[in-house]
């Protein structure tokens, strides 16, 4: 995007710093309100908050003006901070007290490993193809 490097720091500093706060606050206020991550409601509120996901992050490999790349940026790690807390709790409300850190410990080592892990290779063999 060829902009100035203290402008990006700044804005993936405010999106990082507040992003993922306000999701997961804004998540567990809604949640409540629709009666906690053991209700249906839980499920569709994850679905509905994940097209939003897809609404914010397409858009994010076409913009060419910073500003709007971090408004983009900021969507998808508020989305991340808002459905991680209902999905860990739906995650330990499906499985045994015994088994839960169990549960958690495989959870976290496969998105680690199939998800971050991998992702700037992946991003990066995409971007040297196209």
């Amino acid at each position: 995007m060829k902009s100035d490097p203290t402008i990006v720091d700044l804005i993936f500093l405010i999106c990082i710093l507040t992003a993922p706060f306000v999701g997961s606050i804004m998540g567990g206020i809604i949640t409540t309100k629709l009666g906690g991550y053991t209700t249906r409601g839980a499920f569709l509120q994850v679905l509905i908050i994940y097209m939003i996901l897809l609404a914010a992050s397409l858009p994010s490999s076409f913009v060419k003006i910073y500003y709007y790349f971090g408004v983009c940026l900021w969507f998808i790690v508020f989305v991340f901070g808002y459905t991680e807390p209902i999905l860990m709790g739906i995650m330990l409300n499906m499985v045994s007290p015994p088994e839960r850190s169990t549960a958690i410990s495989v959870t976290t080592f496969l998105m680690m490993s199939f998800g971050l892990l991998p992702a700037p290779y992946v991003y990066g063999a995409i971007y040297k193809i196209y």
